[in-house]
């Protein structure tokens, strides 16, 4: 399962990257909700795996770098 988050965390924020035309911009906040709700899960899974909190940190930095989130 915390492989399937993290492939699903990497592939929105591919996603959410390729988000520069006017017509998707409406998709830009329930992206980032999902993405949001995948981080936060793999760090809750961290608790029980190493991996999860790896993954789930890595992708927040990432996104912080490129000011995808605002947590």
């Amino acid at each position: 399962m915390i492989h399937q988050l993290a492939q699903a965390g990497c592939t929105l924020v591919a996603v959410l990257l390729c988000f520069e035309a006017d017509m998707l911009q409406h998709l830009m906040p329930p992206g980032l909700n999902a993405l949001q709700s995948c981080i936060s899960l793999l760090c809750r899974f961290g608790s029980c795996y190493v991996c999860g909190l790896h993954s789930g940190d890595l992708m927040e930095e990432f996104c912080l770098c490129k000011e995808l989130l605002f947590l």
